[in-house]
């Protein structure tokens, strides 16, 4: 498609993932070969807002645990068979329940999983938006925290980014130009935060 994301199982590598547009997973065992790859979204509701190319990780050390991202994150357990939702809409679109498709709503850009702790889940959003669950091996009880202050810019979150060795340090990039236009704001691109210290906030790391 037009390069979307895909997976590899860590332990058995020969069975990977990928996700062509929209709601489109796709799994194979054999080492990806052509004619190998089978639909692998069952669970996830179609009718889910979700972007053009949405997010699609696996959680490192963790094999067939898989994370998929629309408006809400998506969980699958058993190599992806079966999805459940562990969180509810995690942008600030005015939804009523679920992620029901309606005019300027938001979607789940990346998803990140601690190297160090596969409990630790990161998401971002198109509004700007970074929430963090602690607890996301719970599955459908995962409780989410929104990690959102004026430190960072009110614009499309590109990427997040967990460290290799601190579960609690976390990387968040934006897009968009500063300074002008529909943001009036003078904030940059990389921002990082360690959020086991007290009053932490997000330090803008952009540089030049």
């Amino acid at each position: 498609g037009d390069g979307a994301w895909t997976a590899i199982d860590p332990t058995f590598p020969a069975t990977t993932y990928s996700n062509c547009q929209n709601i489109d997973i796709r799994r194979s065992f054999t080492n990806g070969t052509p004619g190998s790859f089978s639909p692998a979204q069952t669970g996830i509701n179609l009718a889910d807002r979700v972007q053009f190319i949405p997010p699609l990780v696996h959680a490192p050390f963790m094999t067939g645990t898989l994370y998929f991202g629309t408006c809400r994150v998506w969980q699958t357990t058993d190599s992806a068979s079966n999805w459940t939702a562990i969180s509810p809409d995690l942008t600030g679109t005015n939804s009523v329940s679920g992620c029901p498709s309606v005019a300027g709503g938001n979607q789940i850009t990346a998803i990140a999983v601690a190297p160090t702790d596969s409990n630790y889940v990161y998401v971002v959003t198109t509004d700007g938006k970074v929430q963090r669950s602690t607890n996301a091996g719970l599955g459908a009880a995962a409780t989410w925290t929104d990690l959102t202050t004026l430190d960072l810019p009110d614009r499309f979150a590109t990427m997040v980014a967990v460290d290799p060795t601190d579960r609690e340090t976390a990387y968040v990039t934006f897009s968009g130009f500063s300074g002008f236009g529909f943001h009036l704001d003078t904030k940059g691109h990389v921002f990082k935060r360690k959020l086991d210290t007290p009053g932490s906030f997000w330090t803008d790391i952009s540089g030049s």
